[in-house]
């Protein structure tokens, strides 16, 4: 069919078209998403990554590999492997969180990586709370100890990407002289 049309419309047009099409099928395939990586493969990135940031984000991508794979050992009652899983997945975001620590950068102004980090943390206690769930009784404490260092280690995320959240209220703002609290039932 695609013959047929460029015959009809002429030589450029027809290199056009061609053009368009085959701008189209490379693009495509990026567009509807990319093939996933594996752990493997993520692992080998993260090795040969010097960028610290960088190495953080490989970091937080493979953690959230490896929580998917603890949720589906889950789901298939496989809870050793899920159990083990998870300590990966904990270990990775530690890591990741130590990692970006160290770079020294201010997390408010810089928040690459930062970000990353507590959007991961954040989806990943929505998933551990999915796997409690799913798990007997007896699996739980370890599933509630990796939510609770979670849940932590996203606080201490939250604090320097938005340090006024550690600022007791009205503490840290300084009135101007002759500017004191203004008169109950007054208009600010």
């Amino acid at each position: 069919m695609t013959i047929i049309i460029c015959m009809r419309l002429g030589r450029r047009r027809s290199i056009a078209v061609g053009l368009t099409l085959g701008a189209a099928a490379l693009v495509v395939p990026h567009l509807l998403g990319s093939r996933r990586q594996t752990d493997g493969e993520l692992s080998s990135r993260i090795e040969r990554e010097k960028n610290p940031v960088k190495k953080a984000k490989f970091e937080i991508r493979l953690g959230r590999l490896k929580l998917n794979y603890a949720v589906e050992a889950c789901v298939k009652d496989d809870h050793p492997r899920c159990q083990e899983l998870l300590g990966s997945f904990l270990t990775l975001m530690k890591s990741s969180w130590d990692r970006l620590e160290a770079t020294g950068r201010v997390a408010r102004k810089q928040a690459d990586g930062f970000k990353e980090l507590d959007i991961a943390l954040r989806e990943g206690g929505r998933q551990l709370e999915d796997i409690k769930q799913r798990v007997p009784y007896q699996d739980m404490a370890q599933i509630d100890s990796v939510e609770k260092e979670t849940d932590q280690l996203r606080a201490k995320v939250l604090r320097v990407l938005f340090p006024a959240l550690d600022e007791p209220e009205g503490g840290s703002r300084r009135r101007k002289p002759g500017h004191g609290k203004p008169a109950p039932g007054a208009a600010p």
